[in-house]
């Protein structure tokens, strides 16, 4: 059997060639769609196990879904399952009910699993483990996977950084309409008006992720663009660079940054109460956010980690460089300045010491 690697899961594979969910009917996987977190759990089986787990299903758009048995708004196509074997068995058999949950994740062998029957090559995030919200009225999916498909959408890199601005911007904005978690105003064909002011209600998830990317690259907003394609500059530092185009989205900087502090502090979002737990869960999120799941701060004092974020900034930040260059470059000409007027006043002493003493009289010599 051919099987292809999956980037970054040493112990991930899949059974057919990986593509995007466009290419589905095409006898491609879609893995770049499923959780992160889901596939970081299932690598740990493979490490666990001394195999790989090859996985024959991942992400499915809903329409896909429904054609292949399961049904519009399943797991699969909620981004948070698969289906797979681990050394050609089910990979659900392969570990307990007990274990499977410890790992945060449910496994389909159990009965009246689907249809009245076990599943036991399906596995899925237990809905606690949702990266973001589990669907609800704001995104109708999940609030990382809607922030991860912008920042493919505008060609910026899958960070913590990234990822943490937009889950507060999202914060900020307590918007419920319709996949549309930044509430822009970006017309889609059969879109409604959420409100007055024309924020709109998408018809699919997909859609509101275009519409803000689309927002996002209008022209208006290429400072903020810039810093994601980025990927590494401290969120704060980007609300402060370009309060500006904040406050042209409507959200306004201020309440973006305290959506920031409010994340990064442990207080977490009324709107997306599970957001919290899916940043520890990234890359450098437990050393950013703290230890434990569903703990943001952890260890980490908020100002400490507030002063953790702008250092990480200055640290990246060209300019930063170039500031801390001329402070260099202008103390090291107050120094040849004060060394050089030393020497100035220094010259009279030295001088008179190096006139010869008058020669005294023989007389005198030998009185």
């Amino acid at each position: 059997m051919t099987t292809y690697a999956v980037p970054g899961y040493p112990h991930l594979r899949t059974t057919r060639p990986q593509g995007t969910a466009a290419q589905l009917g095409q006898g491609r996987i879609d893995i770049q769609d499923v959780s992160p977190a889901l596939l970081r759990a299932l690598d740990q089986v493979g490490a666990m196990l001394h195999s790989f787990v090859d996985i024959f299903s991942g992400y499915r758009t809903p329409a896909y879904s429904a054609s292949v048995g399961g049904f519009a708004g399943d797991p699969h196509s909620r981004h948070v399952a698969v289906d797979a074997t681990v050394g050609g068995k089910p990979l659900g058999a392969a570990l307990s009910a007990a274990q499977w949950g410890s790992l945060g994740v449910t496994s389909g062998n159990q009965p009246n699993f689907y249809q009245g029957k076990p599943d036991p090559t399906h596995v899925q995030l237990k809905s606690g483990d949702q990266l973001g919200a589990p669907a609800a009225t704001s995104t109708g999916g999940n609030l990382g996977t809607f922030i991860d498909g912008v920042l493919r959408a505008i060609g910026a890199p899958l960070t913590t950084t990234n990822r943490l601005l937009l889950a507060a911007w999202a914060s900020a904005e307590g918007t419920k309409a319709k996949f549309n978690p930044l509430a822009t105003t970006q017309p889609a064909a059969g879109a409604s008006n959420f409100n007055s002011v024309g924020v709109k209600n998408y018809r699919s998830f997909q859609q509101g992720v275009q519409a803000t990317a689309t927002t996002l690259q209008n022209g208006h907003y290429q400072g903020i663009v810039s810093a994601l394609r980025r990927g590494d500059v401290a969120p704060n530092d980007v609300v402060n660079r370009y309060a500006r185009e904040f406050d042209t989205w409507g959200t306004g900087a201020g309440a973006v940054s305290s959506q920031v502090h409010s994340l990064t502090s442990g207080q977490g979002s009324a709107l997306f109460p599970g957001v919290g737990k899916w940043l520890t869960s990234l890359p450098g999120g437990d050393l950013l956010f703290g230890g434990g799941p569903g703990n943001i701060q952890g260890d980490i004092a908020s100002g400490g980690l507030a002063g953790l974020w702008k250092l990480i900034g200055n640290l990246l930040d060209a300019h930063w460089w170039l500031r801390v260059l001329q402070l260099l470059a202008g103390g090291v000409l107050a120094l040849a300045g004060l060394y050089l007027l030393a020497r100035q006043i220094g010259m009279p002493s030295a001088a008179s010491a190096a006139i010869p003493k008058p020669v005294q009289a023989a007389a005198e010599a030998t009185a």
